[in-house]
């Protein structure tokens, strides 16, 4: 490309700097194996200049491990992806290989430089490397397996490409089968007990297409739903009220016995182990979180039974049963309302999934359900199915702006606080209901928010979930303890309205704070729509006791720089229990992550 008078091409530069959104920086797959090479598509705006360098630098934390650069030709492929943009856009591919590490999260920040050099656009991603996905599960769900794929659901593989966008791994296919006591269905089309018309092609269909993203699939499958006419042919089979009345959900559902002495499991290993034929790689165990004590019937007697008692050993017969033949099976369990993660923590379930309900209202009993759950099992990730209400119900004030600010802020308690979110499906979708198909479509500007979200998660996988992390909010922040101190503004590990919520973690070779900002919120209920966003807070003053020596302290947020870490300049101040550490936040939107790198 000729070179043009620096004036004229002063404003063309200006032009191309107005658009920071038009970058898509996407890995192929939703996480890369330790050694494995990365693929990394970079879609580029449709005013991209042949000449331009294309520039990728991939950063864990704070350094930058490889830089990757290739000139614009004159002719580049057509993307052809589906989702936010969906006319033909030129492609760059870049590979790089995976270090042998596990549970590393890298940025991926792309820049397009002109002639001389000089920075005329950019965008940013993000990629993993995981021996498995269930080291970070970042769990998506899937709804719609509609016969003819038309109209809305025409674009099944752009929803699809669309979680992969989101980093989601596991895929959760909600109400996928014909019965709940009969997964696959008679004939490849079908009527599922709601009433809606099903295709098994599609279920299948979507299956490969979530596998061509690198991402699991699993089989809905309630512990002990049978439709009613299946129960009128096996009473014995049922669990039973005090009063003898079998257990149901609205007359819809009938409530079968899942303990070992029922021939009800062996017939629900028989539906899963079909699934996993079809090709899912895993089972959703669901549960009501009703009864948790019922009565079964054995040669005209009842025997009571301890439903807590009851689950892990049926999660534990579950993979005894299918891993035969399926060596890989994954199997996650429902505790409704962190019921019963006591006696389910030390099962054979790959991580700790959690569905919240009242009375867990608050971004503080979040936190509490994670730490709890990590406490009984530290090995196993904790997932939490945090539906937004508000965005299916707009309250007076709020209207759907206020939902997205509660999920907003839903999203930063649940990964500061070392948790995975259960809420994108269906592409751009959001869960808003214990009935997935009443999923509600996001506005396209909000959904690059999210994914703004869902990116700096992966970054910063390793200082959110990594099981060396160790809370000292309530013993070394707030109240009494001065080891971590806030000025500035009012600040809390409690989670209180009007305040900023500080989470204060340690692990070898980092000390790790995590900022949410509730200044200006009314209250800390998760699940209420918002009348206005957080009020920005200026100029935070944080201090902190380091025994250790000091090798940088960094700030990164999801709401600007594209979540890249900034050096942040420190001084060590005079106190009575020693020298603190001292740096300043200049703003907080809704989330900062502070780390300190140490040397022992």
């Amino acid at each position: 490309m000729p070179k043009q008078p620096d004036k004229a091409r002063g404003s063309e530069i200006e032009e191309f700097k107005i658009d920071r959104s038009g970058v898509d920086v996407c890995p192929h797959k939703a996480y890369y194996h330790p050694g494995e090479e990365l693929e990394i598509t970079a879609d580029l705006p449709d005013t991209t200049r042949a000449g331009f360098i294309a520039e990728l630098a991939i950063r864990c934390l704070d350094e930058t491990v490889a830089v990757l650069r290739q000139p614009i030709p004159q002719t580049v492929s057509s993307s052809g992806r589906p989702g936010p943009y969906s006319i033909p856009r030129p492609r760059l591919v870049f590979r790089w290989q995976a270090p042998k590490a596990d549970m590393a999260g890298f940025g991926l920040d792309l820049r397009l430089l002109d002639e001389d050099g000089r920075t005329v656009i950019e965008g940013s991603g993000a990629v993993d490397v995981l021996a498995d996905w269930t080291r970070a599960p970042r769990y998506g769900f899937l709804s719609d397996f509609f016969p003819e794929e038309v109209g809305e659901v025409s674009d099944s593989e752009a929803r699809i490409a669309a979680l992969n966008r989101y980093h989601i791994n596991v895929v959760q296919f909600y109400d996928w089968m014909y019965r709940h006591h009969q997964f696959l269905p008679p004939e490849e089309i079908f009527v599922d007990p709601l009433g809606r018309r099903l295709s098994l092609a599609t279920v299948r269909r979507r299956i490969n297409q979530v596998h061509h993203y690198g991402m699991d699939a699993l089989a809905y499958g309630a512990v002990y739903a049978a439709q009613p006419d299946f129960y009128r042919e096996h009473p014995d089979w049922g669990l039973y009220k005090n009063n003898n009345e079998p257990f149901d959900l609205a007359k819809f559902i009938n409530i079968m016995d899942p303990s070992g002495g029922s021939p009800w499991p062996d017939h629900l290993f028989a539906q899963y182990g079909e699934a996993l034929d079809l090709g899912f790689d895993g089972i959703h165990m669901d549960q009501y979180g009703f009864p948790k004590d019922a009565f079964v019937k054995k040669e005209g007697k009842r025997h009571l039974i301890r439903l807590a008692e009851v689950f892990p050993k049926l999660i534990d017969r579950a993979r005894l049963r299918l891993q035969p033949e399926t060596p890989s099976v994954k199997l996650i369990f429902n505790c409704v309302n962190n019921w019963p993660v006591s006696s389910v923590a030390g099962s054979s379930q790959d991580a700790t999934y959690i569905e919240v309900w009242p009375p867990n209202d608050t971004y503080y009993d979040l936190k509490q359900l994670i730490r709890n759950a990590r406490t009984l099992n530290p090995d196993k990730q904790v997932i939490l199915a945090a539906y937004i209400a508000p965005l299916a119900n707009p309250s007076p004030g709020g209207g759907e702006e206020g939902g997205e600010i509660a999920a907003r802020l839903a999203t930063a308690a649940i990964a500061a606080s070392g948790g995975f979110h259960l809420v994108m499906g269906e592409g751009d979708g959001m869960l808003t209901d214990a009935y997935y198909p009443k999923y509600r479509r996001i506005r396209p500007e909000f959904a690059m928010i999210m994914r703004g979200y869902h990116d700096f998660i992966v970054r910063y996988e390793n200082l959110l979930y990594d099981p060396a992390l160790v809370d000292l909010s309530e013993t070394h922040t707030g109240g009494i303890n001065e080891e971590y101190q806030v000025e500035g503004c009012h600040a809390s590990p409690k989670a209180l309205p009007d305040s900023v919520w500080i989470t204060a973690k340690e692990k070898p070779g980092y000390k790790v704070i995590n900022l949410v900002n509730l200044a200006g919120i009314e209250d800390v209920f998760w699940n209420r729509a918002k009348t206005n966003p957080p009020r920005p807070v200026n100029h935070i003053a944080v201090s902190l006791l380091v025994e250790e020596e000091v090798a940088g302290v960094y700030l990164a947020s999801p709401d600007r720089r594209h979540g890249r870490a900034q050096k942040v300049a420190y001084e060590f101040v005079s106190h009575a229990r020693g020298n603190l550490l001292r740096f300043a936040i200049d703003e907080l939107q809704y989330w900062d992550l502070v780390f300190i790198k140490t040397i022992s």
